[in-house]
């Protein structure tokens, strides 16, 4: 269980897609979207080794998660 809220651990469950949120050098905050995946108790984050986020991270270890879900969302098709 990743959240004593039942609502909120279901919907992390769910889903697999999160905006991750760290600081640059700088302090300047720098957002992406990455996949995720529940293991016990602990999100865990899929980045490549060699990307800038996981240097930062790695620098500073203060992030922010939000899970995001794309159940409700309608994307314009367009014909080529």
């Amino acid at each position: 269980m990743v959240s004593t809220n039942t609502v909120f651990d279901a919907f992390i469950h769910a889903h697999r897609w999160a905006v991750l949120t760290h600081l640059k050098r700088g302090g300047a905050p720098a957002s992406s979207v990455v996949a995720y995946a529940v293991e016990g108790d602990s999100i865990v984050v899929s980045t490549p080794g060699k990307t800038f986020k996981r240097h930062a991270m790695e620098r500073d270890p203060r992030v922010n998660v939000c899970a995001v879900s794309y159940t409700h969302l309608t994307l314009p098709t367009k014909r080529i």
